[in-house]
């Protein structure tokens, strides 16, 4: 991008079913221009295709990438950071060599705060979902997750969702008045079974393990990685090729440990913790994949 955006948020896939993967760009400020990259064999990369997703939206967007219709090939959601309009999913259309509108939802109501967003088959079907949790900092964690199936419904206020239906919509067992926003998410595959697993940081400092059980959301377990104080707890799953599950690593915003951990009988087990700088480091960490 050629003016400050900000930054930029970037998720891989093998979009275009080449040989390798391809770079999806979004910036974090200005309008939401979806740029697809691909590298030739001497690093060179090449634009693919561009689109503007959104129009101009100063709060900026994020990405998230998964396979949500089932094809085989990855697709990409964007979504607003700050201010919640629709997300809107693309899939990159082998004969056109562009992207092309999958389906669109409203997780949340017009002009709510924002999101945070991850992907994951979280029901077990063989097919990522979309999973969403609101940003505000005075409501509890009302967790949403969408699945592809083609279809198109309207909410109470008309507004139509095209492809994704809802999995499951309510409030989550706050476990103590504390646990509200703002959040943090990550979703992978921390029990090593069939379905995905999400973890919610929240200001109370806990993380929350959550998984879909009879079509509802419940918290499994949770944790209290760091003191009190330092609230700002960010999860993050991540393969690590173990049979018995994924990893999960935990950062915070006042130093650079990270912690690792796995799930074990029922609980989170907390395996190693380690400085990814120097240990007097006064900012915080994130780690990513």
């Amino acid at each position: 991008y050629r003016n400050d955006r900000g930054g930029v948020d970037i998720v891989a896939g093998n979009f275009n079913d080449s040989a390798g993967d391809d770079l999806a760009l979004v910036p974090w400020r200005g309008d939401s221009e979806l740029r697809t990259y691909r590298f030739r064999t001497d690093f060179v990369p090449v634009l693919l295709d561009e689109v503007v997703t959104h129009g101009v939206e100063t709060g900026g967007f994020q990405l998230s990438s998964g396979d949500y219709n089932g094809d085989g090939r990855p697709d990409v959601a964007i979504a607003s950071r700050n201010r919640m309009t629709d997300v809107r999913v693309y899939r990159y259309s082998r004969g056109s060599e562009e992207w092309q509108l999958l389906g669109w939802l409203y997780p949340y109501p017009q002009g709510d705060s924002g999101s945070q967003m991850d992907s994951g088959d979280v029901n077990g079907d063989g097919m990522d979902d979309l999973v969403f949790v609101a940003n505000t900092t005075t409501e509890q964690a009302n967790l949403q997750a969408y699945t592809f199936d083609g279809s198109s419904t309207k909410d109470k206020s008309f507004r139509q969702t095209r492809g994704f239906r809802r999995i499951d919509g309510r409030w989550i067992d706050a476990v103590s008045d504390a646990f509200v926003g703002p959040f943090t998410l990550s979703v992978g595959n921390l029990f090593g079974q069939s379905r995905d697993e999400i973890v919610l940081g929240s200001s109370d400092g806990f993380i929350r393990v959550v998984g879909l059980q009879e079509g509802v959301f419940r918290v499994m377990d949770r944790y209290l990685p760091f003191p009190m104080w330092q609230s700002r707890v960010t999860p993050n799953i991540l393969p690590t090729g173990h049979r018995s599950g994924e990893r999960l690593f935990l950062t915070d915003n006042e130093d650079s440990l990270i912690q690792v951990l796995r799930w074990s009988e029922g609980n989170l087990v907390k395996l190693r913790s380690f400085y990814g700088f120097d240990e007097d480091a006064s900012f915080g960490t994130v780690v990513g994949r």
